[in-house]
């Protein structure tokens, strides 16, 4: 069933990501034609109306690159604040859990994240390559396919797990907000943006509390911990391992703060508003 429910969200979010996508990728088009038109023979800043069009399409593009992020958000927020609302009464009444419920929309919306950012990439991609050496895509694939051959399996999939839990925490701190938005019932989507930042900010003065907690009671053990970096940095390839050391911390840390935020989540959906 959590499979159904995922492409029912990614057919959804794709209903709203379509149109501004195919914008996006006609205006790419279009400014690849407008850059390459000098080396294809046929330069187009000649006409009188050249630097008119050209602003007008980079200004156009810029826009869309925008909005398609701003779309992409919006869409996969909007459907978990739906479901608090009418549109609830009718997911509400399917044969699964509020744990399926949030995994299905977490992960659509990650994944059209991470799409959308592919998308935007190989736009920004189409833009500038009529503008390139004959030889600058081969040497660019190369050397990607080089950088992936030398970078070890462990080092790729601990990048990926960072930025898969920092989206998942994005997306997650959003859902808590519209979770407690749903106690003001009258003034829900005002009520969840206020909490939105309510809870940004209660995030950053808890870190800021924690860390001087640690410095001002803690000294011991962060001279310890400063002592055992500076050994490893200076062992054999102690730059990579600390790199990974950090990196490993902070994926931990993601993951446990999503953990925090979607059991929080799910228990004031299920016990605070009587969802099942």
């Amino acid at each position: 069933m959590l499979s159904k429910l995922i492409k029912y969200e990614l057919k959804d979010a794709s209903h709203s990501l379509f149109p501004i996508g195919l914008g996006m990728a006609i205006l790419s088009v279009i400014s690849a034609l407008m850059v390459g038109s000098a080396t294809k023979g046929f330069d187009l800043s000649r006409l009188p109306f050249y630097p008119l069009l050209s602003g007008l399409v980079g200004l156009l593009t810029f826009i869309c690159v925008i909005a398609v992020v701003v779309i992409c958000l919006m869409s996969n927020v909007g459907s978990f604040y739906r479901m608090l609302g009418h549109r609830g009464y009718l997911e509400m009444s399917l044969p699964v859990t509020i744990h399926q419920h949030i995994a299905a929309k977490l992960i659509s919306a990650v994944l059209t994240t991470l799409l959308t950012l592919i998308f935007l990439n190989l736009c920004g991609f189409v833009i500038v390559l009529p503008n390139q050496p004959a030889n600058w895509f081969n040497t660019m694939l190369g050397e990607g396919l080089n950088m992936l051959q030398n970078t070890p399996i462990s080092f790729t999939l601990l990048l990926v797990l960072f930025l898969l839990a920092g989206v998942a925490m994005f997306y997650l701190h959003t859902y808590l907000s519209c979770a407690i938005g749903g106690f003001f019932p009258q003034q829900r989507k005002l009520a969840s943006i206020i909490t939105f930042f309510i809870l940004q900010f209660v995030a950053q003065v808890l870190f800021l509390l924690v860390v001087s907690f640690a410095f001002s009671h803690m000294e011991s053990l962060v001279d310890a911990l400063g002592r055992f970096a500076i050994d490893i940095l200076n062992s054999t390839d102690g730059e990579w391992k600390i790199f990974y050391g950090s990196l490993t911390g902070v994926v931990v840390i993601e993951v446990l703060i999503d953990a925090v935020l979607w059991f929080v989540t799910r228990t004031i959906l299920v016990k605070s508003l009587n969802l099942p």
